[in-house]
């Protein structure tokens, strides 16, 4: 699903280079950056007020170290995401700051038969409880559209971790491709559906995923 070098190797070395000019250790710059464009997304579509706002300031305080920065580095993103969605852009970015010695978790899907999972239902459930940036639940996406399905309307994701960094990014990653998912930071998690570790993708907040939400509340799931 994604690709090693040419495009997505240009998009990353474009990143890398726009995190170096930060006044910070670009890893560090990495983090804030995840931090702020999660709590972006989120305020924007988030209908629980407090978490709202919460996010919302956070987002500004973001701004206020990295400056334009942010705005150059979501660019980025986005151009990667254009020349290739199905990939795990941001992942490959953090396992690049953290060196060779961090590797990526592949899950090999290619026995996965969605036409027989949605023989008689309108939507399959996918969780990952080691969501790490996602990637498993993107290669997931991929296959759907490869076999003719539209992932947006006809997969609900479920991604778990301890890590808080790697909820946000799975978060960032399958917002901007437009997948219906929750995505919650399992290290201290509770079940108060106001706790600000749970993020639920603007996919969540529209047609036909709002009505099936709240039929899978109904029956006291999610």
């Amino acid at each position: 699903m994604s690709k090693t070098g040419g495009i997505m190797g240009k998009r990353e070395s474009e990143f890398i280079k726009l995190l170096e000019g930060a006044d910070i250790e670009r890893e560090k710059a990495f983090n804030e950056f995840i931090d702020g464009a999660a709590c972006a997304i989120s305020c924007m579509c988030d209908e629980r007020s407090d978490i709202s706002k919460k996010r919302l300031l956070r987002c500004l305080e973001v701004d206020k170290k990295l400056g334009n920065l942010s705005g150059e580095l979501l660019r980025t993103t986005f151009e990667a995401y254009d020349d290739e969605p199905m990939q795990d852009f941001l992942g490959g970015i953090r396992r690049s700051l953290k060196g060779a010695t961090e590797k990526q978790r592949i899950v090999d899907l290619s026995d996965m038969d969605i036409g027989e999972a949605l023989a008689n239902e309108p939507y399959i459930s996918v969780c990952d409880p080691s969501v790490g940036s996602g990637s498993t639940l993107i290669n997931c996406a991929g296959l759907m559209r490869d076999q003719g399905y539209d992932p947006s309307v006809s997969c609900l994701m479920t991604g778990m971790d301890e890590d808080d960094i790697s909820v946000k990014i799975s978060y960032i990653q399958l917002s901007v491709l437009g997948l219906a998912a929750c995505l919650y930071n399992i290290k201290e998690a509770t079940e108060d559906v106001e706790d600000d570790r749970c993020w639920y993708t603007p996919a969540m907040t529209m047609e036909p995923w709002t009505e099936r939400i709240r039929q899978i509340q109904d029956e006291g799931g999610l």
